[in-house]
């Protein structure tokens, strides 16, 4: 039973192979199962569909002109609620690249729009899968294995360090960067998600921005031609991977950071990818 927007609530069962899903769809059958949840109250039955949970996954999300993205892309099942937010990083990731491309980018930079996210998809799905083997066990001695591990979990630590690292992190390994990110997900810096713990996103302009906690590093990014912001809270971010500044794409993903020594081949690269677009917009 899942609670929905106020007022409405989603009940599912699961089908059994063999059944026939039509006695179930009748509005008399509902309510025969939603009764020990009502406690009385009175209701109206909106919708009663049967549907087919699916992994999928396109060959390719890219030939010339013609990108797939969402669930054209991918269909992930909902155990771990991710299939729109899957939608939305492809849309994120994506349409910088357009826009870089449309001003003078190089083409190629459009093929690292799947490079970057198929894997995340694909290690999203797999938890996905596995979360929901895990909810849809039907033998009797997996089923109390399952509740018994659950009931032990609850309200203790282990329980907030499985929630909170349950889904794979949206860091990745290849891409447009500045330099190839560390080969295991918690340990990049380049490649990561830059944090948000005080709303940073409304310091930061449209498009590629810059984080510094370093006067040389802010001076030689602003000289660059970029908004350079103070990072606040998540200057912690940047102390803990010894960096003292980062360059942010419009994603927020992080395209390069470090030392002062870094910047000018972090810029270079970054010139590589967006100096039409920055040239365009100062023209």
């Amino acid at each position: 039973m899942v609670p929905m927007s106020p007022g409405r609530h989603r009940w599912e069962w699961m089908l059994h192979p063999g059944e026939d899903p039509a006695p179930f769809l009748t509005s008399a059958s509902v309510r025969e199962r939603i009764l020990p949840w009502l406690d009385g109250e009175d209701i109206e039955i909106e919708r009663a569909v049967v549907y087919t949970f699916h992994t999928r996954t396109a060959a390719r999300w890219r030939r010339g002109r013609v990108l797939l993205a969402g669930d054209a892309a991918h269909l992930t099942p909902p155990f771990a609620g991710q299939g729109f937010s899957s939608g939305a990083r492809d849309a994120a990731n994506l349409a910088w690249k357009l826009e870089e491309v449309l001003h003078g980018a190089p083409d190629a930079l459009l093929d690292t729009y799947e490079q970057e996210r198929r894997p995340h998809v694909a290690a999203m799905q797999r938890t996905a899968n596995t979360m929901g083997a895990f909810v849809q066990a039907t033998h009797p001695r997996t089923i109390r294995a399952r509740d018994l591990l659950l009931r032990a979990m609850d309200g203790t630590r282990i329980q907030d360090l499985v929630a909170t690292n349950v889904k794979p992190l949206p860091a990745y390994r290849d891409g447009a960067f500045a330099s190839r990110p560390a080969r295991l997900p918690w340990r990049r810096s380049v490649g990561a998600l830059f944090p948000q713990t005080d709303r940073l996103d409304d310091e930061l302009p449209r498009g590629w921005a810059a984080v510094a906690i370093d006067d040389v590093a802010r001076e030689l990014l602003e000289e660059a031609g970029l908004t350079v912001v103070d990072p606040g809270p998540d200057a912690a971010w940047l102390q803990s991977h010894d960096a003292s500044w980062a360059l942010l794409r419009p994603d927020r993903f992080v395209f390069g950071c470090g030392g002062v020594d870094a910047i000018a081949p972090t810029l270079r690269a970054w010139r590589r990818v967006a100096a039409p677009v920055r040239e365009a917009v100062v023209a």
